[in-house]
């Protein structure tokens, strides 16, 4: 392949590639999970020739003539959870037995073969400009880990066998290890290794039984307990077996403890495809970080056929960053990024920064897009706000708990506190083309006018919905909103929806802005504070299975939340 700009899942290349040609792909600009090169190359590199995008548990164990490196050419990317355990003989002026030239992230990796070139060789990485943590390497034939002695790059916790023992010179940046000393896990200081949680509970590396070197536990380690069938499901007991559900993206699983990330960031969603079922089974995933401008979430893109069910995201944190106008971006969601399949009793707690002077498209705090998907029963309970007063890019079609939305979504929620500039904003949904039913959004937020925004000539902001054309039905908001002087002239705003194109809105309800709500604008009804504490304003709401209320002193809640009156 010459180029990917999507993901790559599962694959595999065996036999002998020639002709200045790579493993798999010439050039990656998106993402590639769990593939494998057994291939001998000559002219290229063992799986890819650059790579801007990201790799993840990938390897290449064929050896390269006349090519740069065992695994990628040119890295400024992200590369996690890969090794290369062929000889590199490169023609050119740099050998690296995993990757010739870094100027991006390498972590959790290692090289096993020998080295050559007319320049700089290095068992792991010839010339470094980027971040290398946690990686090993033990080839010989040029410097033990990294040849770049006086380079821009950071070399943190890696290892390098002794030159003594068959490995490559002292770097001076590597940590070097005897034979003896590489085979025993406590020589790793600060690494993180199945069987104890002294370490952290990640369990990036397992050692081997045969007495060898650390291996990756995320593609070597032990699988998931199950076999993948709605019967008998396979069981996610740590980290690695969550990342380990793009092996087998159509299959079923099940979470059977929490899982801690522990503040573990991504650039990419957890798991980027998903045709599955998974069920949380009331468990949740926490502490970790996304960062990026589009396509984040634990999960990249759910497909018709996926449903995840149950599950719980807390403690998250997202980073926006970016620099350049991208309101048509692909999603940014914590559980996805977008959805075309069922989501279930899911929840999210998170924090959103925005770090960008751009402008940024369809975020929401529980899926980015919504595109011909369900989701039912469930919640977003989000902040918003900048990282520093120097990056105050925009949002637009942003929501609480949906960016935009085609598909279907009732009895659900979202809570949404912010203070941020916007194109288009709702408490719940950003932009509905779809149905919204028995649904409410709360919170507080307070919007102006971003500086490097394209010219528009409305701006919505909607306690529920921002700009709508779609179906809402049972609906209330009560959610306050408050807009910068300098946004009034271009400003409709609205208690339950900012702008609406002649989408039906049916018995549905808002707090009047005298109470702290929204403004009246002609779409839903307005009620006082002690208008919206009683039963009977709610016309044809179901209030025996659907909804619930403390009569006279709260607004109504959906009874699946549990909610319990006192007396």
């Amino acid at each position: 392949m010459a180029e990917n700009s999507g993901v790559i899942l599962n694959c595999s290349v065996a036999g002998s590639i020639s002709g200045r040609a790579d493993g798999l792909v010439r050039a990656n600009a998106g993402t590639i999970m769990y593939c494998r090169s057994t291939a001998s190359v000559t002219g290229g590199s063992g799986l890819a020739g650059e790579n801007s995008g990201t790799i993840v548990a990938c390897s290449a164990t064929g050896d390269v003539t006349d090519g740069p490196a065992g695994l990628v050419g040119e890295n400024s990317g992200t590369i996690r959870y890969s090794y290369a355990t062929g000889d590199v003989q490169a023609s050119e002026d740099l050998a690296g037995g995993l990757v010739a030239a870094n100027s991006g992230g390498i972590s959790y990796c290692y090289a096993t073969g020998n080295v050559w070139a007319e320049g700089k060789a290095a068992g792991l990485v010839a010339s470094n400009e980027g971040i290398i943590t946690h990686c090993y390497a033990t080839g010989s034939g040029g410097m033990a880990l990294v040849s770049d002695e006086y380079g821009d790059g950071m070399v943190l916790g890696c290892y390098a066998l002794a030159e003594a023992d068959g490995g490559g010179i002292n770097d001076g940046l590597s940590i070097v290890l005897t034979d003896m000393r590489m085979r025993r896990q406590e020589c790793f200081v600060g690494w993180d290794f199945t069987g104890t949680n002294l370490d952290g509970s990640f369990d990036h590396w397992t050692m081997p039984d045969d007495g060898g070197y650390p291996i990756l536990t995320t593609i070597e380690g032990p699988d998931s307990v199950g076999t993948g069938t709605p019967d008998d499901p396979y069981l996610i007991e740590a980290y690695p077996q969550l990342l380990a559900v793009s092996r087998e993206p159509t299959a079923w699983y099940r979470l059977l403890n929490d899982i801690g990330l522990e503040g573990q960031s991504f650039s990419i969603p957890i798991i980027p495809a998903f045709w599955g079922h998974l069920d949380g089974a009331d468990h949740s995933i926490s502490n970790f970080v996304l960062t990026g401008d589009q396509n984040l979430g634990v999960f990249g893109t759910l497909y018709p056929e996926a449903i995840v069910t149950n599950l719980s995201i807390r403690r998250a944190r997202v980073m926006l960053v970016s620099e350049q106008y991208s309101p048509e971006s692909t999603g940014i969601g914590i559980l996805a990024a977008r959805n075309r399949g069922m989501i279930s009793g899911c929840s999210v707690i998170a924090e959103v920064a925005v770090s960008s002077s751009g402008l940024l498209g369809n975020v929401g705090g529980l899926i980015g897009i919504n595109e011909a998907g369900e989701i039912h029963g469930c919640s977003a309970r989000i902040s918003l706000g900048y990282q520093s007063l120097e990056s105050r890019g925009a949002l637009d079609d942003c929501g609480g708990l949906v960016g935009t939305n085609t598909g279907t979504i009732h009895q659900c929620l979202a809570s949404i506190y912010g203070n941020v500039a916007f194109q288009c904003l709702g408490g719940l949904i950003g932009r509905n083309a779809g149905s919204v039913a028995d649904c409410y959004a709360d919170g507080y937020v307070s919007g102006s006018f971003g500086v490097r925004m394209p010219s528009v000539s409305f701006i919505p902001l909607g306690g529920l919905i921002g700009f709508n054309t779609g179906s809402v039905s049972r609906c209330h908001a009560v959610a306050g909103i408050i807009v910068a002087s300098n946004v009034t002239a271009l400003f409709h705003g609205g208690g339950l929806v900012g702008e609406n194109l002649e989408g039906p809105i049916v018995a549905s309800y808002f707090l009047s802005e005298a109470d702290g709500g929204g403004p009246v604008n002609g779409w839903g009804t307005a009620l006082s504070d002690t208008g919206t504490k009683h039963q009977a304003s709610y016309v044809g709401w179901d209030f025996e299975t659907v909804w619930t209320m403390c009569e006279g002193k709260d607004y109504p809640r959906l009874r699946w939340e549990g909610v319990v009156c006192e007396e």
